[in-house]
C-alpha cells in the first residue's frame, strides 16, 4: 500500500514539475537575440537590425539607447520563424559615442552589441550641376561585414533583467512538499525494514 502511495505521489510530482517548467520555455528553444549590420557608423547612415528567435507574430518595440539618449525606432512584428529585419536611418545630428539597440517584448528585453557612432553626418547631397552622359558620379563604396551578434546583454547598458525560467511560488511550495513527503516515506520504509 505504501509503495503505491509513494509511486503515485512521485508520479504526480514529476508531472507537475514537467508542466510548470515546460510552460515557460521559448517557442524556438533559445533566447531571442539581435544582430546588427555594422559596429561602426556615422550619423545619417543606415543600420540594419535583425531579430532572431522571437516568438511568432510577436510585437517588438525597438529603440536606440546610449549617451543619455533613448531614440524610438518603431515597432516590428516577427514573422512565422521568429525573425524580423528593420532598416533604420540614423539621425544626422546623433552625437558621437557608443550606442546599442534595445528590443523589448512583453516578456524579453534584448540588447544588441555596441555600435560606435563617429565622424561627420552623412547627408544625401545632390550635385545640381549639369552633367552629360559621359560624366560618372561615384558614391561611397558599400562596406560589407559579418553581422555582429550579442549573446549576452551588455553590462554597461541599464537593462531590465528577465529570467529564462520565471520563479513561481507554487512550484517552490509543491517541490518542498514533495521533498518532505519523499523523506517521510523513505524513513517509514527504513523503519519497516528494521
Amino acid at each position: 500500500m505504501k509503495k503505491r502511495i509513494f509511486a503515485s505521489v512521485s508520479l504526480i510530482f514529476v508531472l507537475l514539475l514537467a508542466v510548470f517548467v515546460t510552460s515557460s520555455a521559448s517557442a524556438h528553444g533559445s533566447e531571442p537575440r539581435l544582430e546588427i549590420s555594422a559596429e561602426r557608423l556615422s550619423p545619417g547612415e543606415t543600420l540594419q537590425i535583425r531579430g532572431v528567435e522571437f516568438e511568432y507574430d510577436q510585437e517588438v518595440t525597438i529603440a536606440l539607447i546610449g549617451n543619455r539618449v533613448e531614440l524610438s525606432l518603431g515597432m516590428v512584428i516577427a514573422d512565422a520563424e521568429g525573425v524580423f529585419i528593420q532598416n533604420v536611418l540614423l539621425p544626422g545630428n546623433l552625437a558621437e559615442g557608443n550606442y546599442a539597440v534595445r528590443a523589448r517584448t512583453y516578456d524579453h528585453v534584448v540588447i544588441s552589441p555596441l555600435i560606435t557612432i563617429w565622424g561627420a553626418a552623412i547627408t544625401d547631397q545632390e550635385d545640381s550641376g549639369i552633367r552629360d552622359q559621359s560624366d560618372v558620379q561615384l558614391g561611397p563604396l558599400p562596406t560589407f561585414s559579418a553581422p555582429a551578434v550579442a549573446m549576452t546583454p551588455v553590462s554597461q547598458m541599464p537593462v531590465e533583467a528577465t529570467p529564462a525560467i520565471t520563479w513561481n511560488p507554487i512550484i517552490f511550495v509543491l517541490t518542498a512538499f514533495m521533498v518532505i513527503v519523499t523523506i517521510v516515506m523513505m524513513r517509514l520504509r527504513r523503519k519497516r525494514l528494521e
